[in-house]
């Protein structure tokens, strides 16, 4: 099997897990388990089973908090979050997700996540792949975002162009939308609010 950046995993148990970077070895993954079932009622859930976030801010100290595996790899030079192959019930391609959606959408957010697969690959000749939650297909139609992700350095330049020269397909943040991100963003990675906001791109 092989696994990229932002592929999700579903374990043996049941939970799920995302895959980070495209290199990993023949016993693990890099990655780390973001849901897993649960008995409460929460906003993501699919065929009648709900589950909860684990990992609930993307920073480095919440996926290292919440790891179930970690491994020292010398690479690195730290402990990574790892997910053992043995334990991998089932993988979910970012990219066959998009493939599925042109062939049947169920909700207003598959919807939406097809309108802008459709923006980006007819203007620029790449698809960009579909991975967070509506992945696995437990997004919540009302409170789920929509994530695509673009496989190759020429292809991911060619979409982060056509964005940049076309903000009317992806809005940018404004105001108190943009101050929000800053402020959570400076939380997660530990960066000063003013450096943070030189990654912003839109």
């Amino acid at each position: 099997m092989q696994f990229l950046d932002h592929y999700y995993v579903e374990l043996r148990n049941g939970s799920l897990g995302v895959v980070v970077g495209s290199s990993h070895a023949r016993s693990f993954v890099i990655g780390y388990v973001k849901y897993k079932p649960t008995v409460n009622k929460t906003p993501w859930f699919r065929s009648g089973i709900h589950y909860e976030r684990i990992v609930k801010y993307y920073s480095a100290s919440s996926v290292r908090e919440h790891a179930n595996w970690r491994m020292y790899i010398p690479h690195y030079d730290c402990d990574v979050p790892i997910i053992p192959i043995s334990e991998v019930a089932r993988l979910y391609n970012p990219l066959d997700r998009s493939i599925e959606l042109e062939r049947k959408t169920s909700d207003k957010l598959e919807v939406e996540a097809l309108r802008l697969i459709h923006e980006v690959s007819i203007n620029t000749g790449v698809l960009p792949g579909v991975t967070g939650s509506l992945l696995p297909a437990i997004h919540n139609v009302e409170s789920s975002d929509i994530d695509l992700v673009v496989y190759g350095l020429r292809e991911s330049t060619r979409v982060v162009e056509y964005i940049a020269e076309n903000s009317r397909v992806f809005e940018s943040f404004r105001d108190g939308k943009l101050e929000e991100w800053r402020i959570s963003a400076s939380r997660s990675t530990g960066l000063p609010a003013r450096e943070v906001e030189k990654f912003y791109r839109n």
